[in-house]
């Protein structure tokens, strides 16, 4: 099926939007009837913009999503900040997420970002946006004429670290999935040392979200598969089987939440392997022999499949 592509500026949707102002990359299907009724909004990695997933925000509108690669403040990573304390604080993880989010603390005075600038308000007046200039009936059944969002409506996948965004916003918000994608855990010390002791305090809070709708997958040459599958199992996702790998292999894949991949990423850069970033990035994203993503089949599984 062919897609439509378009860019908005996040001014356009709130005048008090002044940080980090690149577009919002929306792709979808021509208008007609929606065959999904979830949005997917995709967190891209740290550092990228978002263009940078558009194989994959393809793969994905063409399934019958409406995709969203939201434009947000992630130049620099959690542990960028955090690890510039001089005795890293445990909870440091956690309010540097909520500010990213949410925008409504400064206990780190390491990030200020603000409520307006911040994930929540950015796809909520993103939608909103869409409902008033592209037609209720199209966007309506995600957001109210407030701003009001759904988000049982919502499937949120994060990419290369911005995973712990995924995981963090469904913990605080029931949605209809949460897909959390390589480097989606918090934790003192190298990934390759973690442990249920090491785990940051907002990993064990309750969860929103379901396990019964919550998917991992990860690279399992990247030096974060151990805490990945650390955290991952910390949400309950082993209740459905063990880490399944996904290579040359078709869904359901025994119906697990745990997906593990080892295809090799495409190009080298810096001398570097990029195992995380080839999960989702354009630039490493291994296809398939008609220039599709090879992961594809395990994106929709984690989408899609019934709970």
């Amino acid at each position: 099926p062919t897609v439509n592509e378009e860019y908005v500026r996040p001014q356009v949707t709130d005048e008090a939007i002044d940080q980090l102002v690149n577009h919002h990359h929306l792709v979808h299907e021509p208008e007609g009837p929606l065959r999904r009724t979830e949005v997917v909004l995709l967190l891209a990695g740290v550092g990228s913009g978002t263009n940078s997933a558009t194989r994959l925000l393809g793969a994905i509108s063409r399934a019958g999503f409406r995709a969203v690669s939201l434009a947000f403040v992630n130049e620099f990573s959690v542990d960028h900040y955090c690890e510039r304390l001089p005795d890293i604080d445990d909870d440091c993880y956690g309010d540097v997420l909520r500010e990213m989010i949410y925008g409504d603390t400064e206990q780190t005075g390491l990030l200020r970002i603000g409520r307006a600038n911040a994930v929540f308000n950015r796809i909520s007046k993103l939608l909103l946006h869409l409902r008033r200039t592209r037609g209720a009936e199209r966007w309506g059944d995600v957001v109210d004429e407030e701003g009001v969002v759904d988000w049982r409506r919502v499937a949120v996948m994060g990419g290369p670290q911005c995973g712990r965004l995924a995981a963090y916003l469904s913990r605080d918000i029931e949605m209809a999935r949460a897909v959390l994608v390589s480097r989606f855990g918090s934790a003192l010390g190298a990934p390759e040392e973690a442990d249920e002791a090491r785990l940051a305090p907002w990993h064990t809070s309750p969860r929103a979200t379901p396990a019964e709708r919550t998917y991992a997958i990860w690279h399992g040459d990247s030096a974060s598969a151990p805490g990945a599958h650390l955290v991952a199992t910390r949400y309950g996702l082993d209740a459905f089987g063990p880490v399944t790998d996904v290579d040359g292999r078709n869904p359901p894949y025994d119906c697990a939440h745990l997906l593990r991949t080892r295809q090799t990423p495409i190009g080298v850069e810096d001398g570097m392997v990029r195992a995380d970033e080839s999960l989702v990035h354009d630039r490493y994203l291994p296809l398939d022999a008609e220039g599709q993503p090879l992961l594809t089949p395990a994106y929709l599984y984690a989408l899609i499949a019934l709970p």
